[in-house]
């Protein structure tokens, strides 16, 4: 790349810094993380070179792809008609049909939307395109299906008691980040449970003020979670701060079939060498909402703890060109050598 090209991504990188409207912080900056991580990451636990940073995810993640891949993800239409092919088919809450501009096309038994109505009290409705839960809503009428823009229309998922005893009024889904190795088949990053936090709310975003909660990779127990108020603080909480139901070492159920959902949707999205895929835990166990395949953020993660202290993880990003062999080298000296690099809670 030329030096107009890096001059070209400097000014967008530091351009979307301030849009967070932190102070900038040129030490934070310098080292390829946007300021507000200064206030976000638990860089008082790990050494900072363990994080994945935000110019590794702004310039290189979107790369790890390729855009046919991506595509497959990003309509969310066409992603649910592949399931149906595929045999996880029966895998997620259910395709209804779909709404253009007023328009609707049946994928279901259900001809016409007064159809849907006549034989279910609500749906849910979340734009054909687009992430962060913006959208979405809960539709109790015809009368709620608007009459601009493409939705997907799709059965309401049940979440399992255990997330509806943490917090009713969302679905609750597991973000896992799964990555492929050198051999094509795909392990697992990390992931993160996700808990809504506003009761007039049926999105868990954590941009959209959810709760984020780490989770004990091997035996699926909840950690602590985390909230982003804003771009100058987050907040730890071992209870739900709105229900005030305990957070830290709840088990999740079902949480092998969670992993093996996540691997299994990454082989038959075969293209796809990175994605995050979310899933909730339902009464009969997990299912999946949507996959990301564009940019699933790591920030869910790397707010609990860093992506990098993995020395898969390390070894396959290197692979795919995202880190350089001199900062892999640093890195696994780093974890070798420092006690504070490897202290993993």
């Amino acid at each position: 790349m030329g030096i107009i090209g890096k001059a070209r991504r400097v000014r967008h990188f530091l351009k979307t810094d301030r849009r967070y409207g932190v102070k900038p912080d040129f030490l934070m900056l310098r080292d390829g993380f946007f300021s507000k991580r200064r206030y976000f990451y638990p860089f008082d636990k790990y050494h900072k070179a363990l994080f994945i940073t935000d110019w590794e995810i702004e310039f290189h993640f979107r790369t790890l792809n390729p855009n046919t891949a991506k595509e497959n993800l990003k309509n969310k239409i066409f992603f649910q008609l592949m399931l149906r092919h595929t045999p996880l088919a029966d895998s997620s809450p259910g395709l209804i049909g779909s709404v253009s501009n007023g328009q609707y096309r049946s994928y279901s038994e259900f001809s016409t939307v007064n159809n849907i109505f006549d034989s279910k009290d609500r749906v849910f409705l979340k734009p054909a395109s687009g992430w962060g839960g913006e959208r979405c809503f809960l539709a109790t009428s015809p009368n709620d299906i608007p009459d601009k823009g493409t939705y997907v229309i799709e059965n309401c998922a049940e979440p399992h008691p255990y997330a509806l005893t943490i917090f009713p009024y969302s679905i609750n889904t597991i973000r896992v980040f799964t990555l492929k190795d050198e051999h094509n088949e795909p392990f697992i990053v990390g992931a993160a449970h996700r808990f809504g936090g506003q009761a007039d709310s049926p999105i868990d975003n954590f941009s959209k003020g959810g709760i984020s909660c780490g989770i004990d990779m091997a035996t699926g127990i909840l950690k602590s979670g985390t909230s982003n108020p804003g771009a100058h603080a987050t907040i730890l909480h071992q209870q739900h701060p709105v229900t005030k139901v305990d957070l830290a070492g709840v088990q999740i159920p079902f949480w092998e079939d969670v992993k093996n959902l996540a691997l299994d949707l990454a082989r038959y999205y075969g293209d796809l060498n990175y994605a995050g895929w979310d899933i909730y835990v339902s009464p009969n166990g997990p299912k999946i909402i949507e996959g990301n395949g564009d940019l699933p953020n790591p920030n869910l993660i790397q707010v609990h703890s860093p992506l990098l202290v993995s020395n898969r993880v390390r070894n396959q990003l290197y692979n795919f060109g995202m880190i350089s062999k001199k900062r892999k080298e640093f890195i696994d000296q780093l974890c070798q050598t420092s006690h504070k690099a490897l202290d993993i809670p």
